[in-house]
């Protein structure tokens, strides 16, 4: 059995919080552990998937997020790089008032990823290319990020994402 590694965390101060998982799987070579908070831990074998999972890491992204997908907006069909590009765009003063509004975050249930342009349902890992999409994701919130530096979590008391 190959040695385990975890290389990618989400949710890391959470993760005290919060250690029972719900589910564990394999998906396109990967070890994962979903928290019960939604979020994953990414765990993989020391193997060649490391350099794939790590494809255009840091690359992608918008003035947000660092991350490798971008999201279809429920309410309106369109793609953005993320919750706030949306927001940013649909509340511009020349867009008609009456068309002016904020995505559903929680509701988004597509992404497309940025290295091989699929269209998938919300996950962390392509299932096209087999990239990761954010080093840190959270189920609930739809939150994809590369840069762990902010050490991410998913606080259950607000319901929402947050960071040190």
């Amino acid at each position: 059995m190959a040695e385990v590694t975890r290389k990618h965390s989400g949710c890391q101060e959470s993760s005290l919080d919060h250690g029972v998982f719900k589910v564990e799987g394999k998906e396109a070579g990967v070890t994962y552990s979903q928290q019960s908070n939604g979020c994953l831990m990414l765990e993989q074998e020391a193997t060649d998937n490391t350099e794939l999972l790590e494809k255009g890491i840091m690359e992608f992204g918008c003035l947000h997020y660092r991350r490798r997908c971008r999201i279809r907006a429920p309410c309106c069909g369109e793609v953005f790089d993320c919750h706030h590009c949306h927001n940013e765009a649909m509340n511009h003063i020349n867009i008609e008032q009456k068309k002016r509004h904020d995505i559903p975050r929680h509701k988004v249930n597509k992404v497309i990823c940025s290295l091989c342009d699929t269209e998938q349902e919300v996950r962390q890992v392509c299932i096209n290319c087999g990239v990761c999409m954010g080093k840190y994701f959270c189920e609930i919130c739809k939150l994809f990020d590369d840069d762990t530096s902010k050490r991410q979590y998913h606080c259950d008391g607000c319901g929402i994402c947050r960071y040190f």
